[in-house]
């Protein structure tokens, strides 16, 4: 959760309302988002937004998986089903043990992010997990994001190129400052 974006989002769009995890319900209310603003859920919760579109929270791992005193994840991705296809937000998150397992068969396109770990901030896949984990899950196409949003912590646009012309599967789609590479 971007804790300085979603109160002015959430006061530019008083009728929105954010599905965050359980755990963080508090903080964000604690910044100024509305009560009747915030939907907290936990994993394996489904939330059905209409009669086409539902939201399935998913455990995310920034580092590792963990939960409050209460049980609650603290990180959480999101499948969100619009109609016949299937979207996963991992948010900030690496693998873990099971996450393939979780998604596999149900996912037509992953937003992962690629910035990677070790540099003393908590981490993220590179780019070479999030294509392994897609392969894994058999989810088929993958759009990296995160890279470029931090200069201390970011991957080298023309690296991450380089990676995604060696990969044949899944289609990759690049976001790239005004354009939209897609690269197989």
């Amino acid at each position: 959760m971007d804790p300085e974006a979603l109160p002015i989002l959430a006061s530019r769009c008083p009728a929105s309302r954010f599905i965050v995890p359980m755990a963080s319900q508090e903080h964000l209310s604690n910044l100024g988002v509305l009560d009747k603003q915030i939907l907290g859920v936990n994993a394996p919760e489904k939330v059905l937004l209409s009669s086409m579109c539902s939201v399935e929270a998913i455990p995310s791992a920034h580092e590792a998986l963990e939960k409050n005193e209460r049980g609650e994840y603290r990180c959480l991705g999101y499948i969100i089903r619009l109609g016949s296809i299937a979207l996963y937000h991992s948010g900030d998150t690496v693998s873990y043990p099971g996450l393939a397992e979780r998604v596999r068969h149900q996912v037509d396109l992953a937003l992962l992010p690629i910035n990677g770990r070790g540099k003393g901030v908590p981490g993220n896949f590179t780019f070479d997990e999030a294509v392994e984990l897609c392969q894994l899950a058999e989810i088929p196409y993958l759009i990296p994001h995160h890279f470029g949003m931090f200069a201390f912590n970011t991957v080298d646009p023309r690296i991450l190129e380089a990676s995604v012309k060696q990969v044949a599967s899944p289609l990759c789609l690049i976001p790239m400052t005004n354009n939209l590479w897609i690269i197989r």
